[in-house]
């Protein structure tokens, strides 16, 4: 038995409900898009590894692989959502477990940090003017005053609030 005919009230307003609740879902969810790792157009760098852009970025890696230059490594501000998905997902690392590292690392003496830029405009700016300089920045604001590296694929599990030790071997292989 049927109890509500295809154009009833109560089933358009069902409808009406289903479709803001999706529409709402897909709104407030969290976006991830690709991270590009970038820098001038006139680098000698044309790839790198994604074991070499862990060393450069964790400042174990000094000088632009394959050359004698030293690299200029630059950072966004601690606030971004940009950095924070960058590092878990290059890393595995938490921005409270990255601060740990780093903090570390520079102060037994074997390594620097990047220089940080507040936003990705200004980012963009400062590799433009270098070409020894590597940063990161969101797939989308790629354009032809850049020259991409490495893609790091997002993947919107590793987005979250984990950590994981599973960084270690990469930075004890030196």
């Amino acid at each position: 038995m049927r109890y509500f005919t295809s154009n009833s009230p109560i089933q358009n307003l069902l409808r009406s409900y289903v479709s803001a609740l999706v529409l709402l879902t897909i709104a407030t969810a969290p976006v991830y898009g690709d991270i590009a790792i970038v820098t001038n157009p006139n680098s000698p760098i044309s790839e790198l590894s994604h074991r070499q852009i862990t060393k450069i970025f964790m400042g174990k890696l000094r000088l632009l692989p394959g050359t004698t230059s030293e690299v200029i490594t630059y950072d966004l501000e601690n606030s971004n959502n940009t950095k924070d998905n960058f590092y878990r997902q290059l890393l595995g690392m938490t921005p409270s477990k990255l601060a740990r590292y780093r903090a570390s690392y520079l102060f037994g003496g074997k390594g620097r940090l990047p220089i940080s830029a507040e936003t990705e405009k200004e980012l963009i700016q400062k590799l433009t003017t270098n070409d020894h300089a590597i940063g990161y920045i969101p797939h989308a604001s790629i354009n032809d005053r850049l020259k991409v590296i490495y893609l790091l694929k997002l993947n919107p599990l590793t987005t979250e609030e984990t950590e994981t030790d599973s960084i270690t071997q990469t930075f004890n292989d030196n």
